[in-house]
C-alpha cells in the first residue's frame, strides 16, 4: 500500500483484468519499438491500398493493437482502462477478446471499403493512402456498447456539454474531429458498436458454452490461469489482494466486481489473502454482482455493467426499457399465473427464478436484437433457460 493508504502503482497494475493489460502492455510496447523504429509501427497500421493492392492483409488484424503514437496510447489508454476492464469483469477475459478482435476486424474493414469506395469522390480526405487510427477505433466501439446500455438519458463529454444517450458515440467522434482527430475510422468503430448493440453481429461470437468449452480444453490450460484471467464462469484468477472496485473505491479492500454476461456468473474479486501478493492462479468463489450504481457512478463512459444482454434487471437499460414499451407480452409474462409458465427447476444452467426471472430473460434477449415472437418460443422450447435459449436462438 502506498503510503497515503490508497493502492500502490503495482497494485493498481494487477487490479486491471488480464486481456486488458496485455493490450495496453502491447499498445505500450509497440509505441516503444517505433521510437528506435518508425517502419515497424507502420507496418501494423491498416492501410487500405496496401492490404488491397499489396495484399499485406495482416494490417486488418495488426492494427488493432497498434496505437498512432505517443497521444494515441495515452488517449487509447486511458479510455481502455476505464472501459475495456468493466467489461472484461462482466464478459470474462475469453469473451472480451474475442469481442475486442471482432470489433478491429470489421472496423477495419469497414474502413477500407469506405476509403475505396469515396476516394474517387473526395479524393483528399478520403484517400486510401490514409492510415486508420490504431486500437483508438476499437475503443470507440466498446465505449459504444458500453454507453448504449446506460440508463441514463444523457451523458456528458467532460463536462462541457451533454447529448442524448443514444447519438453519445456520434457526439464524440465528432468532438474528436474539432480536435484534429480521424473521422471515417473512427466512425467505422462506432458504427459497429452499434451493430453489437442491436444485436446484428452477435452470431459472429461465440455462444457461452463455446466459450466454457475453450476455457476447460487443454489449449487454454496455461492462459486461464494466468494472473487478472476472468473466467467465464466467474472466477477471477487471483493476482493480488487489491480488486478492481477497491482502485475505484481508494482502500485496500477486497470489493466484489462486475455481474456477467449471457448468463455467465458474477465476478468476484480474488479472496482475502495476509499476504500482498495474494493467492496466484487461485479461482474466487463467484457471487451476486453489487448494484451497479455503485460501481459504475461518475464515469462519463459508464454503461452500468450491463453490456449484450448481460444480466441487467428490469428497467436497468434504456434500450430494454424502450423494448418493452412496445410490446405487452413481457407484461402478460410476468402477470400470468405460475402453473402457466412453471420456473426452471434450479439444477438447469440458466437456474431458477420464477416468473420475474422469464421476463428478464425475455428483456434481456430482446434488447440483443432477437425478435419477440423467437425469443418467447425458444425459451419455452429451452425450458426457461437462458443460455440453452440463446443457442437456439443463434442457430436459426
Amino acid at each position: 500500500m502506498s503510503g497515503s493508504g490508497g493502492p500502490t502503482m503495482a497494485e493498481r497494475v494487477a487490479a486491471i483484468p488480464f486481456f486488458t493489460r496485455a493490450v495496453l502492455g502491447t499498445a505500450a510496447g509497440i509505441t516503444l519499438a517505433a521510437a528506435f523504429s518508425p517502419d515497424f509501427s507502420a507496418s501494423l497500421l491498416n492501410c487500405p491500398v496496401l492490404v488491397v493492392e499489396k495484399l499485406q492483409v495482416w494490417r486488418v488484424v495488426s492494427c488493432t493493437y497498434a496505437p498512432q503514437g505517443l497521444l494515441g496510447l495515452l488517449f487509447g489508454g486511458m479510455f481502455l482502462y476505464n472501459t475495456g476492464r468493466a467489461l472484461e469483469e462482466e464478459m470474462g477475459s475469453l469473451y472480451f477478446a474475442v469481442l475486442f478482435a471482432s470489433i478491429g476486424f470489421w472496423a477495419n474493414i469497414l474502413f477500407d471499403v469506405g476509403s475505396l469506395l469515396l476516394s474517387p469522390v473526395m479524393p483528399m480526405m478520403w484517400s486510401p493512402y490514409n492510415c486508420s487510427g490504431g486500437f483508438f477505433v476499437v475503443i470507440l466501439g466498446l465505449i459504444t456498447i458500453q454507453s448504449q446500455r446506460s440508463t441514463a438519458e444523457s451523458m456528458s463529454i467532460w463536462g462541457l456539454f451533454s447529448v442524448p444517450t443514444r447519438y453519445y458515440p456520434v457526439a464524440l467522434v465528432l468532438f474528436f474531429s474539432l480536435l484534429g482527430g480521424r473521422v471515417m475510422d473512427n466512425l467505422a468503430g462506432v458504427a459497429i458498436g452499434y451493430l453489437y448493440v442491436h444485436g446484428h453481429l452477435l452470431r459472429l461470437l461465440p455462444s457461452p458454452s463455446k466459450i466454457a468449452e475453450w476455457e476447460s480444453g487443454s489449449t487454454m490450460s496455461a492462459v486461464v490461469n494466468l494472473p487478472g484471467y476472468v473466467h467465464a464462469n466467474g472466477g477471477w484468477v487471483g493476482a493480488g489482494s487489491v480488486s478492481n472496485a477497491d482502485v475505484e473505491r481508494g482502500d485496500g479492500g477486497n470489493g466484489q466486481q462486475r455481474g456477467g454476461v449471457f448468463g455467465f456468473g458474477g465476478v468476484s474479486a480474488p479472496p482475502p489473502s495476509s499476504s500482498s501478493g495474494g493467492a496466484s492462479g487461485q479461482r474466487a468463489t463467484p457471487s451476486a454482482p453489487p448494484p451497479p450504481s455503485a460501481q459504475h457512478g461518475g464515469s462519463n463512459f459508464s454503461g452500468n455493467g450491463y453490456t449484450l444482454g448481460s444480466t441487467a434487471p428490469a428497467g436497468k437499460s434504456r434500450l430494454v426499457n424502450e423494448g418493452t414499451a412496445k410490446s405487452g407480452t413481457i407484461a402478460s409474462l410476468d402477470e400470468s399465473p405460475a402453473t402457466a409458465h412453471p420456473a426452471p427447476s434450479s439444477s438447469s444452467a440458466g437456474g431458477g427464478g420464477g416468473e420475474e426471472q422469464k421476463g428478464d430473460h425475455v428483456r434481456r434477449l430482446m434488447a440483443m436484437g432477437f425478435e419477440e415472437s423467437r425469443v418467447v418460443a425458444a425459451l419455452a422450447e429451452a425450458g426457461g433457460d437462458f443460455t440453452t435459449a440463446v443457442n437456439l436462438l443463434l442457430q436459426h
